[in-house]
């Protein structure tokens, strides 16, 4: 049996296009603009955007290592969680993260 060189060829192109118009899209998340508002003696709002719709997670605590994390799985650009119960004249450290994406400062975490 003898093979056709020129529908191979275009088989294989065929192949190779189908190949990339399926392939999952990539990009890279950026998050920005990290902030602590609406400061009380016993709650916060952290707040930052990312530049495509994304989840909202907040790890915090009194010490770096030892965190809690809550979050949002809605996908929104502008972020924003509460966090409550907190102890007056207290430091508490958070760093966040979407779609796992964590910002932590350059490793010195929010304050």
């Amino acid at each position: 049996m003898k093979l056709n060189k020129t529908k191979v060829k275009m088989s294989l192109v065929l192949l190779v296009i189908t190949l990339i118009i399926n392939l999952p899209l990539v990009s890279a998340l950026e998050i920005s603009n990290v902030r602590s508002e609406e400061i009380t003696e016993d709650s916060t709002i952290i707040k930052w955007e990312t530049d495509e719709e994304s989840d909202s997670f907040v790890s915090y605590g009194v010490n770096k290592d030892d965190l809690v994390t809550l979050g949002d799985a809605s996908l929104i650009e502008n972020h924003r969680l509460s966090l409550t119960d907190l102890s007056d004249d207290t430091t508490y450290y958070y760093s966040v993260q979407s779609n796992e994406l964590t910002d932590n400062n350059n490793e010195e975490m929010y304050s």
